[in-house]
Formats: C-alpha cells, sequence, structure tokens
C-alpha cells in the first residue's frame, strides 16, 4: 500500500535545527557588507595610486613610494572582498601598477640602464 504523508508546513521547516544553523551560517549580512565595501576601498585605492603614478610620471618623484604602498593595500583589500566588479578592477588595476612600477623598474635597471 501508498502511504501518503502530507506536505511539511512553513512552521516544520523553521523548527528544524538544520535549517536554522544553514541560516545563519549562510546569510550573514554584515560579513557581505564588509566584503563589499573592501572591494569598494579596493576600486578607490587603485585610482589613488593611479593618480599618483602619474603625478609621478609628470615629474614629482615622491610620490612612487606612496603609490606603491597604495596599490600593494588595494590588491590585499581586493583578496578579502567580495567577488563582483570592484574585485576585478582592484586585482586588474593595482596589480597591473605593481607590476609596471616594480617588474618593469627592476628589469630595465637591471639589463639596460646598467651604466652611471
Amino acid at each position: 500500500m501508498l502511504k501518503v504523508t502530507p506536505h511539511p508546513s512553513a512552521d516544520d521547516y523553521i523548527n528544524n535545527e538544520y535549517y536554522r544553523i544553514y541560516w545563519s551560517n549562510s546569510h550573514n549580512e554584515e560579513g557581505d557588507d564588509v566584503r563589499r565595501k573592501l572591494g569598494i576601498i579596493s576600486t578607490l585605492l587603485f585610482l589613488a595610486s593611479l593618480a599618483a603614478y602619474i603625478t609621478m610620471l609628470s615629474g614629482n618623484d615622491a610620490y612612487l613610494f606612496a603609490g606603491v604602498v597604495i596599490s600593494l593595500v588595494g590588491v590585499v583589500f581586493a583578496i578579502f572582498s567580495e567577488k563582483g566588479t570592484y574585485r576585478k578592477v582592484g586585482f586588474i588595476g593595482n596589480g597591473l601598477i605593481l607590476i609596471v612600477t616594480i617588474m618593469i623598474s627592476l628589469i630595465v635597471t637591471t639589463f639596460f640602464w646598467n651604466t652611471p
């Protein structure tokens, strides 16, 4: 014989311990909000380091170190940010600035500009 069981009500799901624990762990709004803000901050740090790099290219060499440090902090924030557009902009932008300022400078001074 086929046994018919009634469909569980919403109260059965709410009172179930598994669903209560799952809901509280997977929908942490405060953590998501912080991660979203880290992505926005990472993008803003990219813009600040880009401005510092452009200022350095226009003749003021004092902004090179500040631009590298700001870009490094932006990459760290992008690592911990929420997946999305701001994270991609933070990774790509800050990463490119770090590559251009550190790696290309190191290659040029080591291999091409080695005479005083």
